[in-house]
């Protein structure tokens, strides 16, 4: 243990006992503290045999934030029971984890899920349409650093970046939006309904741009994206438009990944392609470090990279 992780599971402690609840035993559950700006959550057994969640975020104020923003959520998003200081106190959902396996059998349901969430009923004010200048001048930095790093050719840069030029919509809606919606946060609960244990990145943003962040998160056929879009009830967000935040969450993860853990970049170099209707390498190809083929050139055209209910080209499992 990290003294920094050490520190900080003090500070859960003290939220604990300032809440009034007495520790049987503390077990780290997600031992991130260090990458992820001092947020850690932990599983904690009380002597009467209750089981909480308690996570450690940056501050008071983002706290309460999360609080606020979470109150009366659906029952699929695990709740927040008190908030002490930067601590959050949980429910502790026990539960099967979302195997591979069940994750594409369950996408419909996790898409409505997912969809509730957006649909959940805010502040007019924090609910106005916002301006896309700024998330596609950040894409394109995003992309800026990818060609830099010899992950992106110039010509695949240049099909991007007129991509996202004619897709671009000028404006979005705001809504509640997870971040991090995806199998390892998902949960089979002892109604055998699905349940999002891991909320702690919600915030006030642009739906589209959320299924864009679960398609990078989530890898999906054609088919289970098609079925997870549907049932999401995404029809209002038009093609072009959810192809848009698609290909700006994807070039965010790829930079991310690209600067923290290269040896994971592959698979989202392979979305970026896919979601901006890039052909997809052909099988056997060898992949140079810009993430083009340099051999054999039989590419597969694919589709449009339009993912949509309608016509949901998302990325081969």
């Amino acid at each position: 243990m990290t003294a920094r992780t050490a520190a900080i599971e003090s500070e859960i402690r003290a939220a604990l006992h300032r809440h009034g609840v007495l520790v049987d035993h503390i077990t780290v559950v997600s031992p991130l503290a260090g990458r992820m700006g001092g947020r850690l959550a932990v599983r904690v057994d009380v002597p009467d045999g209750t089981t909480l969640k308690a996570r450690h975020v940056v501050d008071a104020d983002t706290a309460r934030e999360l609080q606020r923003l979470r109150d009366g959520l659906d029952p699929g998003f695990a709740a927040v029971i008190e908030q002490v200081g930067p601590v959050l106190l949980e429910e502790w959902i026990e539960g099967e984890p979302l195997s591979s396996t069940m994750a594409a059998e369950r996408a419909a349901e996790a898409g409505a899920l997912l969809g509730r969430l957006h649909a959940t009923a805010l502040d007019p004010v924090r609910t106005r349409r916002c301006d896309t200048a700024r998330w596609h001048a950040e894409a394109v930095g995003d992309l800026t650093i990818l060609i830099r790093g010899e992950r992106v050719s110039a010509e695949d840069a240049a099909v991007i970046r007129g991509e996202l030029r004619r897709r671009d919509p000028g404006s979005a809606r705001a809504g509640l939006i997870h971040r991090d919606f995806c199998p390892e946060n998902l949960v089979v609960g002892p109604a055998g309904r699905l349940v999002a244990i891991d909320n702690e990145w919600m915030t006030v943003g642009v739906p589209e741009f959320d299924l864009g962040r679960t398609l990078g998160r989530w890898p999906m056929t054609d088919d289970t994206w098609n079925r997870f879009l549907s049932a999401h009830g995404a029809a209002w967000a038009p093609p072009e438009a959810l192809g848009f935040w698609c290909i700006v969450a994807t070039l965010m993860g790829a930079r991310v990944l690209h600067e923290r853990l290269p040896e994971r970049l592959e698979p989202m170099l392979a979305l970026l392609r896919r979601v901006s209707g890039l052909p997809r390498t052909a099988p056997g190809a060898v992949t140079s470090r810009a993430g083009a083929a340099t051999a054999p050139a039989r590419p597969d055209r694919g589709r449009s990279g339009m993912p949509t209910a309608r016509r949901a080209p998302g990325p081969s499992a």
